[in-house]
């Protein structure tokens, strides 16, 4: 299974963690100094970093909380008994990961978006899917759905939504964070190659072309694209995006072999 991470993957999450770390560091340090001189001045000075800390950790509680309730109000949790046939696909490979907890799966209708995003609250993984792509299922393109499916139990997998507090201090190095979200893309591609077992590339063709076009896309046409659209703004905005392109995705995807 460690062949399906993108190595670069591990170099920036090393590289967030380390200076995380120094981070912590200095702020450890700045604290005991705190408590030094709140003997002398009183322990006010402390209490209120301490509050101040704990009303940004309660407001991005809040933020979470609310965001899944909305998104769990607005949609179909899929089960054995809603939609069991896909919930079937989820539950194999869900154990073929090894996962212990299958996370709960949403079915969201969101303006004709071609989308799929996994999620976490507290201990509870979620997966989001909007229904455009749900649709495929029953459209034959069940491989799109097996793709997309795959790729977000990959984030859950791999435990991307959690820990965050470990590396976040890092993402202050400049493109870090973008390339680190990059690198966990090409990872959960790699997850849907493995196990969605899809016979070509329509996962990504579909979000690139949408769900009337996809399997009319010239792959290797969308593959040259790279030497075409170069240039310094294709870089910076390559650099600044969580994702990579889609045609670089594609192409990661045609190169990545599955042992």
């Amino acid at each position: 299974m460690e062949n399906l991470v993108y190595p670069k993957e591990k170099s920036y999450y090393r590289i967030a963690l380390v200076f995380s770390m120094i981070v912590y560091a200095i702020v450890a340090i700045a604290l005991i100094a705190m408590v030094a001189v709140a003997r002398g001045a009183g322990a006010a000075p402390l209490i209120l970093v301490f509050f101040y800390v704990f009303l940004i950790w309660l407001f991005i509680h809040f933020a979470q909380g609310y965001f899944i309730a909305r998104i769990r109000k607005s949609s179909v949790k899929i089960s054995e008994r809603q939609f069991g046939d896909v919930f079937a696909i989820i539950k194999s490979m869900a154990a073929e990961m090894g996962m212990k907890k299958m996370p709960d799966v949403y079915l969201l209708q969101e303006g004709g978006a071609l989308n799929a995003f996994a999620t976490k609250f507290m201990s509870r993984d979620f997966v989001v899917i909007f229904s455009d792509i749900f649709e495929l299922a029953y459209a034959q393109g069940e491989d799109a759905l097996r793709f997309v499916i795959a790729h977000e139990l990959g984030h859950v997998h791999r435990k991307h939504l959690r820990g965050r507090w470990k590396i976040i201090p890092g993402f202050i190095l400049p493109f870090l964070a973008m390339a680190y979200s990059r690198a966990c893309e090409y990872t959960c591609d790699r997850y849907g190659k493995a196990y969605g077992k899809p016979s070509g590339n329509q996962g990504l063709l579909l979000l690139a072309a949408g769900k009337e076009l996809y399997e009319k896309v010239n792959e290797d046409e969308l593959i040259k694209q790279l030497d075409d659209e170069t240039g310094f703004f294709m870089w910076l905005a390559e650099v600044n995006a969580s994702h990579p392109s889609l045609a670089r995705r594609v192409k990661a995807f045609k190169d990545f072999s599955v042992s």
